[in-house]
């Protein structure tokens, strides 16, 4: 895995690029497998591909490739073909969202429901602990039913939600940290809330 930092932009916000071969060397054993191919993400804030918040959630393919390839116009040419070979249809303009870490505990239901992962607290994949804490996630609620008997109750759920919020919120402060070093985060008192 390679990670580039374009430094050159205005108010001190880098473009952050990360990207890495992916191989298939099972292909000839497994049918069905994609050829091989450069995964790559260019990670910014949105003021930075000079985008409004409603063109970036409705962006097409197309236009999403045509961005990649004017935020990198003057990208030493070893990289352009990065952007230059992408295949379009594959492109995707996506936000980056987070939740604060103050997740306020929520009243149970009398049949009990609760979440795991991004449905419970959302956060920048830039720290990587997203995927993780959501499995810790699934983890614990398993154990904590299985405690409980098996049972699913307002109590063992509230007692996994409870625990839930603690670890996480850790995440989500680590999630921001690494937004800081890829793209100048900002504390999350200066983020505006979305409806996502």
């Amino acid at each position: 895995m390679m990670l580039v930092e374009d430094k050159s932009r205005a108010e001190g916000v880098p473009v952050t690029c990360l990207y890495e071969p992916i191989r298939f060397p099972q292909r000839a054993e497994v049918e069905g497998l994609p050829e091989d191919y450069v995964y790559w993400v260019l990670v910014s804030r949105r003021s930075t591909f000079g985008v409004a918040d409603e063109e970036l959630v409705e962006m097409t393919s197309e236009r999403a490739g045509e961005l990649a390839l004017e935020v990198t116009e003057k990208w030493h040419p070893q990289l352009r073909p990065l952007f230059e070979l992408q295949e379009r249809s594959q492109t995707a303009a996506l936000r980056v969202l987070s939740m604060r870490p103050e997740l306020a505990a929520w009243a149970p239901l009398e049949e009990p429901v609760t979440l795991i992962g991004d449905a419970a607290h959302v956060m920048s994949p830039s720290g990587g602990m997203g995927a993780v804490t959501a499995f810790r996630d699934a983890a614990n609620l398993a154990r904590v039913l299985v405690e409980n008997g098996g049972r699913v109750s307002a109590e063992s759920v509230g007692q996994y939600e409870e625990m839930m919020r603690e670890y996480a919120a850790e995440a989500i402060q680590g999630s921001r940290r690494g937004g800081v070093r890829f793209f100048n985060h900002p504390p999350f008192e200066e983020c505006k809330p979305v409806n996502a």
